[in-house]
C-alpha cells in the first residue's frame, strides 16, 4: 500500500510555497510491511527538497509485534534505532539555527 492520497496531495501543495525546501525532516513509517509507502513518501519529500538522509528515516516493519498492549515499543532494537534517528534529527535541527 502506498501513501494516502490526501497526505500526498497536501505535500504536493507545498511545492509552490517552498515550505519544506531545505528544511530538516524525519520520516518514520510503522506498518506491517510499509516499504512501498515509505519509498513513495521519501520520493515525495525529496521532490519537494526536504532535507532528509539515511539517518533521519526509518521503516519499522511488522510494528504490531514490537508493541505491547498499551502500544508502547517493547523491541529493544527498534527503540535504539529510534533514539539514533532522533539524535540525527536533532543535529540537523541544530545546524539550521
Amino acid at each position: 500500500m502506498g501513501v494516502p492520497g490526501t497526505l500526498k496531495n497536501a505535500l504536493d501543495w507545498t511545492v509552490s510555497s517552498g515550505e519544506f525546501s531545505g528544511k530538516p525532516v524525519a520520516l518514520i513509517t510503522a506498518s506491517t510491511s510499509g516499504l512501498k509507502a515509505h519509498e513513495s513518501l521519501l520520493d515525495t519529500l525529496q521532490v519537494i527538497d526536504a532535507r532528509i538522509n539515511a539517518e533521519t528515516q526509518y521503516l519499522i516493519s511488522f510494528i504490531q509485534v514490537k508493541l505491547n498492549s498499551e502500544n508502547k515499543i517493547t523491541d529493544e532494537q527498534t527503540m535504539s534505532d529510534l533514539q539514533k534517528l532522533l539524535g540525527a534529527f536533532a543535529e540537523q535541527m541544530d545546524s539550521v539555527n
